[in-house]
């Protein structure tokens, strides 16, 4: 249990200091990026020089906040394995095993035995991630105008059985129950951090105060869309 409240702390932490990071430091950041979009990424990718993050993001194919194995081999210039410390792309990667490298099978043979699961097939597998405020939007407005059709149905329409689950696929579900359990995770760190940090907080309190805000109303969001979709939700 500690140390489950320990990696909370440090992950609200990394959270809180990238929207400490100053103005002039974000200017020349591509905020469209997908590593600067995801919360798990978005520090480390604003650490790299603006070389690098060009690399990174023309690495980056899909756009997602995570790149893989097969990202990496196609752009050809870096060899495998990934090196925690000795290559900058790994805090962008999925090191699965936790050992501090990506892809060192590679140099196995690339054909699996029968019965058994490709190495590369795993590690190229997409990664959920959080659900942007823009889509949490795009699902209220469905969820909102589902509901109106269903408290005021057409003469010569049939209201569907369960019309907002249709709306909204299986995987923005998944997403959203990522970006509300990663909104729990940076609320427990931020309080960790004004209970153990008084003086810090004191001069960075309106900037915590909005950070909590901010993820209480993702919480919000996120609850009553998974529930409208039948999604069991856990509330604390």
């Amino acid at each position: 249990m500690k140390k489950k409240k320990v990696i909370s702390s440090a992950l609200a932490m990394s959270f809180l200091f990238g929207a400490i990071a100053k103005p002039s430091l974000a200017s020349n950041i591509n905020t469209n990026s997908g590593f600067y979009k995801s919360s798990r990424t978005r520090q480390a990718y604003i650490n790299l020089t603006n070389d690098q993050r060009k690399e990174l993001d023309s690495m980056n194919t899909n756009n997602n906040g995570w790149l893989t194995i097969k990202e990496v081999k196609d752009h050809g210039r870096y060899s495998l394995p990934i090196v925690q410390g000795q290559s900058y792309l790994y805090p962008f990667m999925d090191d699965r095993n936790n050992n501090g490298m990506v892809g060192e099978n590679e140099t196995e043979t690339p054909q699996s035995p029968a019965g058994t699961e490709n190495t590369d097939q795993v590690n190229d597998q997409e990664v959920i991630e959080e659900v942007t405020d823009e889509e949490i939007e795009n699902l209220e407005e469905d969820l909102n105008s589902n509901q109106e059709t269903e408290e005021n149905p057409s003469s010569n329409q049939e209201t569907e059985e369960n019309p907002v689950a249709s709306q909204i696929p299986s995987d923005y579900l998944d997403r959203l129950e990522e970006s509300l359990k990663n909104a729990k995770t940076t609320i427990a760190g931020a309080e960790i951090l004004v209970k153990n940090m008084p003086k810090f907080s004191t001069q960075n309190g309106e900037i915590i105060n909005n950070l909590i805000e901010k993820q209480n109303q993702i919480i919000a969001r996120a609850e009553k869309l998974l529930v409208a979709n039948g999604r069991e939700v856990i509330i604390d």
